[in-house]
Protein backbone atom coordinates (compact mmCIF):
# COMPACT_ATOMS: atom_id res chain seq x y z
CA UNK A 1 0.00 0.00 0.00
CA UNK A 2 2.58 2.62 0.85
CA UNK A 3 4.63 1.55 -2.45
CA UNK A 4 1.79 2.15 -4.57
CA UNK A 5 0.38 5.12 -1.74
CA UNK A 6 -3.15 3.37 -2.06
CA UNK A 7 -5.18 1.01 -0.14
CA UNK A 8 -7.45 1.51 3.14
CA UNK A 9 -7.07 0.25 6.61
CA UNK A 10 -10.20 -0.10 8.64
CA UNK A 11 -8.91 -0.50 12.20
CA UNK A 12 -12.19 -2.16 14.71
CA UNK A 13 -12.16 0.05 18.34
CA UNK A 14 -15.39 0.43 20.35
CA UNK A 15 -16.90 3.09 22.05
CA UNK A 16 -15.16 1.64 25.47
CA UNK A 17 -11.81 3.04 24.18
CA UNK A 18 -13.20 6.28 25.45
CA UNK A 19 -15.40 5.26 28.56
CA UNK A 20 -14.22 2.05 30.21
CA UNK A 21 -16.76 0.29 31.44
CA UNK A 22 -16.56 -1.75 34.64
CA UNK A 23 -15.93 -5.50 34.38
CA UNK A 24 -14.35 -4.45 31.08
CA UNK A 25 -11.18 -2.99 31.16
CA UNK A 26 -9.05 -5.65 29.52
CA UNK A 27 -11.44 -5.16 27.02
CA UNK A 28 -11.75 -1.03 27.06
CA UNK A 29 -7.77 -0.99 27.04
CA UNK A 30 -7.31 -3.11 23.87
CA UNK A 31 -9.88 -0.71 22.00
CA UNK A 32 -7.77 2.41 23.46
CA UNK A 33 -4.90 0.49 21.84
CA UNK A 34 -6.79 0.03 18.59
CA UNK A 35 -7.50 3.87 18.52
CA UNK A 36 -3.87 4.43 19.31
CA UNK A 37 -2.76 2.85 16.15
CA UNK A 38 -4.95 4.25 14.21
CA UNK A 39 -3.64 8.35 15.16
CA UNK A 40 -0.28 7.28 15.19
CA UNK A 41 -0.17 5.35 11.63
CA UNK A 42 -1.92 7.91 10.19
CA UNK A 43 0.79 10.11 11.15
CA UNK A 44 3.60 8.19 10.29
CA UNK A 45 1.51 7.11 6.66
CA UNK A 46 1.28 10.89 5.38
CA UNK A 47 4.81 11.96 7.27
CA UNK A 48 7.51 9.03 7.44
CA UNK A 49 6.68 7.18 4.79
CA UNK A 50 5.10 10.18 2.63
CA UNK A 51 1.51 8.15 1.34
CA UNK A 52 -1.09 10.75 2.04
CA UNK A 53 -3.65 8.39 -0.04
CA UNK A 54 -3.37 5.02 1.90
CA UNK A 55 -7.12 5.90 3.49
CA UNK A 56 -7.15 4.56 7.02
CA UNK A 57 -10.25 4.77 9.62
CA UNK A 58 -11.39 3.30 12.68
CA UNK A 59 -14.90 1.98 13.75
CA UNK A 60 -16.05 2.31 17.26
CA UNK A 61 -19.41 0.45 17.67
CA UNK A 62 -21.17 1.25 21.02
CA UNK A 63 -22.69 -2.20 22.36
CA UNK A 64 -23.17 -4.85 20.07
CA UNK A 65 -25.59 -8.09 20.99
CA UNK A 66 -22.33 -10.42 21.62
CA UNK A 67 -21.96 -12.95 24.22
CA UNK A 68 -19.18 -10.97 25.87
CA UNK A 69 -21.84 -8.10 26.86
CA UNK A 70 -24.85 -10.61 28.21
CA UNK A 71 -23.88 -9.33 31.55
CA UNK A 72 -23.26 -5.83 30.80
CA UNK A 73 -26.72 -4.47 31.66
CA UNK A 74 -27.94 -0.98 30.64
CA UNK A 75 -30.98 1.47 31.61
CA UNK A 76 -31.98 2.50 28.14
CA UNK A 77 -30.70 1.56 24.62
CA UNK A 78 -32.92 4.79 23.20
CA UNK A 79 -29.60 6.98 22.66
CA UNK A 80 -27.52 3.78 21.92
CA UNK A 81 -28.86 1.17 20.31
CA UNK A 82 -28.07 -1.67 21.01
CA UNK A 83 -26.56 -3.53 17.20
CA UNK A 84 -25.85 -6.71 15.91
CA UNK A 85 -22.38 -7.83 14.81
CA UNK A 86 -23.92 -8.43 11.49
CA UNK A 87 -25.43 -4.79 11.55
CA UNK A 88 -22.16 -3.72 12.77
CA UNK A 89 -20.37 -5.70 10.20
CA UNK A 90 -22.72 -4.10 7.53
CA UNK A 91 -22.39 -0.67 8.23
CA UNK A 92 -18.51 -1.15 8.17
CA UNK A 93 -18.64 -2.47 4.85
CA UNK A 94 -21.28 0.00 3.65
CA UNK A 95 -19.05 2.65 4.79
CA UNK A 96 -15.55 1.07 3.24
CA UNK A 97 -17.36 0.56 0.13
CA UNK A 98 -18.68 3.94 0.12
CA UNK A 99 -15.70 5.82 0.34
CA UNK A 100 -13.62 3.26 -1.16
CA UNK A 101 -15.15 2.32 -4.55
CA UNK A 102 -12.11 0.04 -5.90
CA UNK A 103 -12.67 -2.20 -2.30
CA UNK A 104 -14.96 -5.15 -3.46
CA UNK A 105 -14.58 -6.62 0.04
CA UNK A 106 -18.22 -6.83 1.14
Amino acid sequence: MIKKDSGHFLITASSTAYVTAVGAVDYSSSKAAALAIYEGLQTELKHVYQAPSVRLSVVCPSTSRTKMFESIKTSSNFMVPELTPAEVAENMCTYTVKYNPMCDMC
